[in-house]
């Protein structure tokens, strides 16, 4: 398969495919704090390690830069419990990064145009209606950012813009590469979280 398209949870599946019945179990027990903070932890290690590939896409890229600048999690490596507390799939859903607490979410736009006021509207709208978010943040790159019109729109509906540069990009990765690498197997990560 492609690497690229590799999800975190599956690592974690993967680990606890050994005890299928007891991952089963565990994913319907909503997270406790203490397993927020240990999985938002394994998602920073994620992240780290993410912006060092040379082939992630540029919107991967962001996400992962966001996960690390908001402690966010991509939606698509939420943990089991969360979706299931507020009756969502993991399909897409407008909202490319949430918070375990669920008051921040996200949108990315990698794209080098701007983001559509349409696009803006939806987001902040599941942001607000569907996980009760405060904070809306759509990140950008550089050659995206908003101005006029769009930035007015996200004023008015409290949110907000961050611009990542590609500098900031590669210094996030170069600050992975630092952190001392241990030679870890699945067998020595904390116990799974749901």
């Amino acid at each position: 398969g492609d690497v690229h398209k590799l999800r975190f949870p599956i690592m974690l599946q993967t680990r606890a495919a050994g005890n299928a019945d007891g991952f089963a179990e565990a994913s319907s027990r909503p997270g406790s704090p203490e397993q927020a903070i240990t999985y938002m932890e394994r998602v920073r290690r994620l992240a780290k390690e993410a912006l060092t590939w040379p082939h992630l896409q540029r919107k991967q890229q962001l996400e992962y830069a966001a996960a690390l600048r908001f402690d966010a999690v991509p939606v698509g490596e939420l943990p089991p419990y969360f979706l299931h507390q507020r009756n969502l799939s993991r399909r897409d859903i407008d909202v490319d990064l949430l918070s375990l607490d669920g008051t921040t979410a996200v949108l990315c736009n990698s794209n080098r145009s701007a983001v559509l006021p349409r696009t803006i509207n939806r987001f902040i709208r599941i942001a607000r209606s569907v996980f009760k978010a405060r904070r809306c943040i759509i990140c950008s790159l550089n050659s995206s950012r908003l101005c006029g019109h769009d930035l007015n729109l996200l004023k008015s509906q409290g949110a907000s813009q961050h611009v990542f540069t590609q500098r900031q990009l590669k210094n996030l990765a170069s600050e992975a590469w630092q952190v001392p690498r241990q030679n870890k197997t699945a067998d020595d990560l904390p116990p799974d979280l749901w």
